[in-house]
């Protein structure tokens, strides 16, 4: 499956090691996961300003993420759809690569529920899905 993460699991399975982890893990080990420059560089700001992690933790970080994901600037123009426009850019990456899944915690993503083909998905439904799949 090609997946997209956006940048709220990002800093979830970063910080946290919680469910998101797991979620990020089995992505990360069982299907491709892409990324933009733009959700990389989002992650490494909150990282930095919010959550104020140093800048060698931080770098370790992104790099780790970036050796699990194909990271791709799309073509064309970016979609004019969330009522927060920065969301635009990661429904821009998963129309891009026609990802199966677009994995969120952001609500004005979830309430799209799907974009085109692509399916937008929190962490803990994607969850269930992958074990009811494997059941």
């Amino acid at each position: 499956m090609k997946i997209v993460l956006d940048s709220n699991v990002l800093l979830a399975a970063l910080l946290t090691k919680g469910l998101t982890y797991d979620v990020f893990e089995y992505c990360y080990d069982c299907h491709e996961i892409y990324l933009s420059e733009w959700i990389i560089d989002e992650v490494a700001g909150k990282l930095r300003e919010k959550f104020e992690m140093p800048e060698a933790k931080l770098v370790e970080s992104i790099n780790f993420i970036k050796r699990g994901a194909k990271v791709i600037n799309p073509d064309g123009e970016l979609p004019a759809v969330c009522r927060d426009k920065d969301d635009n850019n990661v429904l821009h990456v998963g129309s891009f690569i026609e990802a199966d899944y677009i994995i969120t915690g952001d609500k004005d993503l979830l309430v799209l529920s799907n974009y085109g083909d692509v399916r937008i998905i929190n962490p803990r439904d994607f969850w269930i899905k992958i074990k009811q799949q494997e059941s």
